[in-house]
């Protein structure tokens, strides 16, 4: 059982005999890991964690909140909420009712967790796909951005509902710059999942296009400033359709996004 668990098991036990008319608690803890390339070298690496929570009372139609960072003397946390509370507390207490749930919802993907992935194995895929980018003639310079992340998050109040979540998230990004005298080109590709790292582990032909397209963008035909009638790819239309030709920071990108969650 991790500590975010045992939190939560202590606080579900310690909600249900202070005296209070509703408790409530959430606890959470995160790992992410980064990896910058600018040009052909690794810029900067970083693997992080975090925990801590926090504790709602009502008492007498007044609430009381503490958070915190961790997870020593849980019981005088709580304490606290109960106590801001009744000094805020006045009138009557008035909830919705709602039922009692108890769920562990189990995360999207079934290999474990992806921070705990050695930087060394994500930084050998992303010296493949710069190495691609910088194959092809007339390349300038790259960009390469990579982050994960995972969570679990739990909740439990003192009507003995006790929720438990996971969620991961990696995203990629990837720019090839190419230039020519002044002519300055680049062209983006970026993509997004909710814990499946397969979508971002084969990308060798759409690295190679990607690098391509920005060299041919140098020899592409100049347009004339003026107003004109456009079709637009279904992921422009975020892209401040409105600005004047030529000045878009990504004469070409593209978007995907993998195991997207519902809200």
């Amino acid at each position: 059982m991790s500590r975010i668990q045992d939190a939560a098991r202590e606080l579900s036990d310690l909600l249900k005999k202070l005296s209070a008319d509703y408790i409530a608690a959430n606890v959470e803890e995160s790992e992410a890991s980064t990896l910058t390339y600018r040009g052909r070298e690794l810029e900067s690496t970083t693997r992080s964690s975090a925990s801590g929570g926090n504790i709602r009372a009502l008492r007498r139609g007044g609430w009381g909140f503490v958070s915190f960072n961790d997870f020593s003397d849980l019981p005088g946390k709580v304490r606290a909420a109960v106590h801001q509370a009744e000094l805020a507390g006045k009138e009557v207490s008035q909830l919705a009712p709602a039922p009692v749930v108890q769920d562990i919802v189990p995360p999207r993907w079934n290999r474990g967790n992806l921070v705990a992935i050695p930087l060394a194995d994500k930084k050998n895929l992303l010296d493949g796909y710069n190495e691609i980018i910088w194959r092809t003639p007339r390349i300038k310079t790259s960009v390469i951005g990579y982050g994960d992340s995972h969570r679990k998050k739990l909740f439990v109040n003192s009507a003995g509902s006790y929720i438990e979540q996971e969620f991961a998230d990696i995203t990629l990004r990837l720019t090839a710059i190419a230039a020519d005298g002044g002519e300055v080109q680049q062209v983006g590709l970026s993509l997004g999942t909710t814990g499946d790292i397969n979508p971002v582990s084969h990308l060798e032909k759409e690295v190679t296009d990607m690098a391509k397209n920005a060299v041919a963008m140098l020899d592409a035909p100049q347009v004339k400033g003026g107003e004109y009638t456009v079709v637009l790819d279904q992921s422009w239309p975020g892209s401040s359709p409105m600005r004047p030709s030529g000045t878009s920071p990504s004469p070409t990108s593209s978007t995907r996004t993998s195991g997207l969650r519902k809200s």
